[in-house]
């Protein structure tokens, strides 16, 4: 508990820094850059898109990005553990855990493309919103109201539609976290009877316990691989504002 709390406050201090340093640069990058080239290749919307959804989804990585080497130690001591007390029966578990892993890295992907469609409708939302906003006295002269909440509302509706799949996907990394720690259990145990062994208190209780200590870091799996899918997408959008050219100065 000592280690866990330590662990979630340097992550706390870390996402701290890192969000600071993201908008602060993103901002200064603003800043240096060519205000005609920077309109012409994005919106308002998209910039404050930068600085708060895509800031924050890689902030929010970084717990993810430390379970990429830690998964794999924990599963290692652990399979090893279970050999020891229940033999070769616990590969039954292990297969039916390895088939979840391209299912979940489809789910991963899938999850990517949908936040890439995402944002993109999201930047057009907020930057129509903006222009909006900027000339609401013409629209209102002009009685365009229904026209623009109409263009307004279309787009909302492509954003909800990738937003609804997207949470698809999530509730569907839900049941394989409520499911699989049954599964795994089952098919375990029932090859160790199959097997000619006899279940005793001490096996099934010790054998639960390393099944949870299993369990934890495949259900993270998923979670892990969806939230660096989307720190990627968020990280490949402001690697495009950086990219662009600054302004060279010239001091005589």
């Amino acid at each position: 508990a000592l280690c866990d709390s330590q662990f979630n406050f340097l992550m706390a201090l870390v996402g701290l820094r890192m969000r600071g340093a993201l908008i602060t640069t993103i901002y200064r990058k603003t800043l240096t850059v060519s205000s005609t080239v920077l309109n012409s290749r994005f919106s308002v919307g998209e910039i404050v898109n930068f600085m708060s959804t895509d800031t924050d989804r890689i902030v929010n990585s970084c717990p993810s990005f430390h379970a990429l080497w830690s998964i794999p130690f924990q599963l290692s001591v652990t399979l090893y553990l279970l050999y020891s007390l229940v033999g070769i029966s616990f590969i039954a578990g292990v297969i039916f855990s390895i088939i979840l892993i391209p299912i979940n890295k489809l789910i991963a992907n899938k999850i990517g493309q949908l936040s890439t469609k995402l944002m993109e409708q999201k930047d057009s939302r907020v930057k129509l919103v903006t222009e909006v906003l900027r000339g609401i006295k013409a629209i209102k002269l002009y009685v365009w109201e229904q026209h623009f909440i109409r263009l307004i509302t279309k787009i909302r509706d492509q954003e909800l539609k990738y937003l609804k799949g997207r949470k698809y996907l999530d509730a569907l990394c839900v049941y394989f976290w409520a499911t699989t720690p049954v599964v795994i259990s089952i098919l375990t145990f029932g090859t160790y009877v199959l097997m000619g062994n006899k279940l005793t208190a001490a096996t099934v209780f010790t054998g639960i316990a390393l099944l949870n200590m299993l369990i934890s870091p495949l259900n993270a799996f998923p979670w892990v691989l969806n939230g660096m899918a989307e720190a990627w997408v968020s990280i490949k959008r402001i690697q495009r504002l950086m990219n662009v050219s600054n302004l060279i100065f010239l001091f005589f």
